[in-house]
């Protein structure tokens, strides 16, 4: 089962957290401290308006990000968002093409 904050973030939403060593919404509060973790930033990878996936940027010291520094990652999540779905579709792709070339052969066979 996805945690809460991944499944906001899913939802499109982008998730700041001041510090992920004591806020309840983060499910690996424990990991944080041993790692430390301090303040988390989630951002939906999204395509049109579907969330593929999310990124998350995990800082050392507690701190805010600011608008610019935000849109910044939101930019960069949308744009690995855009990479990996052009890499499914090439994957889909190339294997259409193999099937293609393999059932040609089947004939070219008979």
């Amino acid at each position: 089962m996805k945690a809460a904050l991944t499944r906001k973030a899913l939802r499109g939403k982008t998730i700041y957290l001041k510090d992920a060593q004591t806020d309840k919404n983060f499910q690996y509060t424990e990991k944080a401290r041993a790692e430390g973790i301090k303040s988390v930033l989630v951002v939906p990878l999204m395509i049109e308006k579907k969330a593929i996936g999310v990124m998350r940027v995990y800082t050392d010291k507690t701190r805010e990000f600011n608008e610019r520094e935000i849109k910044f990652m939101e930019a960069v999540a949308n744009l690995s968002a855009i990479a990996i779905d052009n890499a499914r579709m090439h994957q889909n792709l190339q294997k259409n093409c193999d099937l293609l070339v393999a059932h040609k052969c089947r004939i070219d066979d008979n």
